[in-house]
């Protein structure tokens, strides 16, 4: 079974407590004990955006429409995703894109915050700009530890 680890982090002992598993459990067993760990992960995960967008809350619809997938495998890599799909509101991927990137009056996607679009527009930079990249960037060493500790209570 492969480990997708994201760019930038790494987590002593997540493969090794992986190869672990596999031996002493099945390539069968370790899918399943994974997409419990990751279960837990993505709970964790779930509660540290929460409390990041609930820092510009209006309404609580963009708090309460976070959504955690089921953990599924493929390829040898089980995953799971924490995001915003077309349930509730049905729109609020796209609020959340706009608070979380910025924006211009005339919809012009802009890459840095000093921008300007064709129109002389300046770009906008709403309470949430960057808010979700913060919360995933600190609380994504810590939930692949927790991932890791979970797998590691099934080796010993």
């Amino acid at each position: 079974m492969t480990n997708h680890v994201p760019s930038g982090v790494s987590v002593r002992g997540l493969q090794e407590t992986l190869d672990a598993l596999e031996k002493k459990l099945g390539p069968a067993k370790v899918v399943k004990v994974s997409k419990q760990a990751l279960k837990l992960t993505g709970k964790y995960m779930e509660t540290e955006i929460k409390k990041a967008v609930a820092t510009y809350r209006d309404t609580g619809a963009t708090v309460d429409e976070l959504i955690v997938s089921t953990p599924k495998a493929r390829g040898g890599t089980v995953t799971v995703k924490v995001g915003w799909d077309s349930k509730g509101s049905g729109q609020r991927f796209r609020l959340v894109h706009l608070n979380e990137f910025g924006y211009t009056p005339h919809g012009i996607y802009a890459n840095h915050a000093n921008a300007v679009d064709s129109k002389g527009f300046a770009f906008y930079k709403p309470g949430g700009f960057g808010k979700i990249r913060q919360a995933y960037d600190a609380a994504r060493q810590p939930s692949l530890e927790l991932a890791r500790v979970e797998l590691r209570k099934l080796v010993d």
